[in-house]
């Protein structure tokens, strides 16, 4: 036995009404301590719990929307399947583009005055050859 407890009496497939979880499904148990282990995440006793029932949540929302055959793409659970919607907005979106680097800008002021009509970049080696 995981790091999860479950109920043993509880099916598979049996559904569960959302935000109401007196019991977890084994199987659940089984893919949330595998989850834990994949993505390196540890939990005080107490957040675990909340956790895995998120984490049961984003099951029960992705076997839904992937049983609808109209749906175009696929959903699986990924690495913020442990997070609500609202708790991934705030980390990871919240106005803000986390997934680029900040960069800060490197500006020359030149002299406009004395520019040449054309520069051939290739005798400053400015630029590679042709790939293909």
């Amino acid at each position: 036995m995981g790091i999860c407890t479950y109920d043993d009496t509880m099916e598979d497939d049996e559904e569960v009404e959302e935000a109401e979880y007196s019991a977890i499904p084994h199987f659940i148990a089984e893919q949330f301590d595998t989850f834990l282990t994949k993505y390196s995440k540890t939990y005080t006793s107490f957040e675990l719990d909340h956790r895995i029932k998120i984490y049961y949540e984003n099951y029960l929302y992705v076997e839904t929307y992937n049983s609808n055959q109209d749906n175009e793409v696929t959903l699986a659970l990924n690495q913020f399947a442990d997070l609500t919607s609202e708790e991934f907005y705030n980390l990871y979106v919240n106005g803000k583009d986390h997934f680029k680097q900040e960069r800060s800008l490197n500006v020359v002021e030149l002299d406009e005055v004395n520019l040449p009509s054309s520069v051939d970049w290739r005798t400053k080696n400015a630029v590679t050859p042709v790939k293909n």
